[in-house]
C-alpha cells in the first residue's frame, strides 16, 4: 500500500463513550474514520464499504463477545475475511478479532482494570527498549496460543495478560490508546498505526 494512497477506514461502534475520542485519535493522525454504529447499520451500505475501504476498526464497548458474535459472522464477515482490508481491534474489538480469526479463549482476567494502568514492553515493537503505562477498562482478557506463531508480535502486561498482538493483517490492543491515563506518546502510536497500515 503506497503512502500517497489516500486511506478510507471504517470505525465500528460498540455503544462505547469512548469512540468519539478513539475518532478524535485517529482523525490527528491523518487518518479519518467513518463510523458506523453495530446495531445501526444497512446491509447494503456495509456490502458497498467492502471495496472502498482500506482497514476497519473495531472499537471497546460492553459485554462479552459472545453478544457480538452473530454481527461478526453474519453481518461483517465479507469485510473480515477480505484479504485486502487491514483489521485493528481495540479492547472488546482485540477480544472479537483474535477469537474469531485464532479462536483464542477469551478468559475473566485475574486483575481486572477499569480506569487503572499497566507496564508493557514495546521494544519487540518499537526495535528500542520503551516501556509504557496503558490505561485499560476490561475485565476480561485474551489467553493465546502461541503454537504456530512465529511472524505475529505479542506484548504483555506485568500481570501476564496479552496487550498488544500484531500480525500482517490484525492490530489489536487490550488497552485504550486514546486515554489520559496511557503515556504512549501520540508520534509513537502514529508510527505504529501508520506501519501497520501502510505496509
Amino acid at each position: 500500500m503506497s503512502a500517497s494512497k489516500p486511506i478510507k477506514a471504517l470505525y465500528i461502534d460498540f455503544d462505547d463513550s469512548f469512540s468519539n475520542n478513539i475518532l478524535e485519535l485517529f482523525n490527528s493522525i491523518d487518518l479519518p474514520l467513518y463510523a458506523l454504529n453495530w446495531r445501526c447499520y444497512d446491509v447494503k451500505d456495509l456490502e458497498q464499504y467492502q471495496d472502498k475501504i482500506d482497514f476497519v476498526v473495531l472499537g471497546p464497548g460492553p459485554g462479552h463477545i459472545n453478544e457480538y458474535r452473530h454481527f461478526l459472522e453474519s453481518k461483517i464477515n465479507h469485510i473480515l475475511n477480505s484479504k485486502d482490508i487491514k483489521k485493528i481491534g481495540i479492547c472488546l474489538g482485540h477480544q472479537l478479532l483474535l477469537n474469531y480469526f485464532y479462536s483464542f479463549e477469551i478468559k475473566r482476567s485475574t486483575h481486572p482494570i477499569h480506569g487503572r494502568t499497566c507496564t508493557v514492553d514495546f521494544s519487540k515493537l518499537l526495535d528500542k527498549k520503551s516501556s509504557f503505562e496503558l490505561q485499560r477498562y476490561n475485565s476480561w482478557h485474551v489467553k493465546p496460543d502461541k503454537k504456530g506463531l512465529a511472524r505475529e508480535v505479542l506484548l504483555f502486561d506485568e500481570h501476564n495478560e496479552l496487550s498488544l498482538f500484531k500480525s500482517d493483517q490484525l492490530l489489536t490492543m487490550q488497552f485504550h490508546p486514546e486515554s489520559v491515563g496511557t503515556n504512549l506518546p501520540q508520534e509513537l502510536f502514529s508510527e505504529i498505526i501508520q506501519k501497520f497500515v501502510y505496509s
